[in-house]
């Protein structure tokens, strides 16, 4: 299971580091990949670390150097909810709010590894001694992307037609794979699926 820090901790990696951080921050931009590469990317991504497609991908996140921190962003912070804070290839922390639901801190988790892997891995800025912070608030073809990796890491167009197949009822698949209705919906539609 990935490696859970509340907002109180006083020995968290990350709490070292934001002045440094703050300094050198960079947020994502739009990457040159399409939306087939990154949907390949995003089924490839889910194969390496061994998503099993059951709303479980937080286990996943410690193999990446990945970290989830959980607080009150009403209280504490109001905008970073849902961001991300990219130190190095293998150390991430994604912020979750503790009063999201698990099917909306899940997508969440799926949309903020998709600035990992398209705006931070498979960027220049890797190679750099810059730091990706992505913020809730991001808009535009950013987030598009981001979107486009999450949804097909948590419900892929071959999981939802294998599953459709099995089970053919739309609400009981969404339920499996912990996503909400409309991401197996989009699915269907953006890969013609007939159901």
């Amino acid at each position: 299971m990935a490696t859970r820090t509340d907002s109180t901790s006083d020995h968290w990696w990350l709490d070292k580091q934001l002045p440094r951080i703050k300094e050198n921050t960079e947020a994502p931009s739009i990457s040159s990949m399409t939306d087939e590469q990154i949907i390949k990317l995003a089924e490839l991504k889910a194969q390496e670390i061994s998503y099993k497609y059951d709303g479980k991908i937080d286990r996943c996140l410690q193999q990446l150097g990945g970290e989830l921190r959980y607080i009150d962003f009403w209280k504490n912070y109001g905008t970073e909810n849902g961001s991300i804070w990219i130190v190095s290839p293998k150390k991430f922390a994604i912020w979750l709010s503790e009063r999201a639901s698990k099917r909306l801190n899940l997508y969440t988790i799926a949309h903020e590894l998709g600035h990992y892997f398209v705006h931070y891995i498979h960027s220049d800025i890797s190679k750099t001694d810059k730091f990706l912070v992505a913020t809730r608030y991001g808009e535009g073809a950013v987030e598009r992307q981001a979107d486009i990796f999450a949804i097909n890491l948590l419900a892929p167009s071959h999981v939802v037609k294998r599953m459709l197949d099995a089970e053919g009822d739309i609400e009981h698949v969404s339920n499996l794979l912990c996503v909400d209705r409309y991401l197996i919906d989009q699915q269907i539609s953006r890969f013609n699926l007939e159901y």
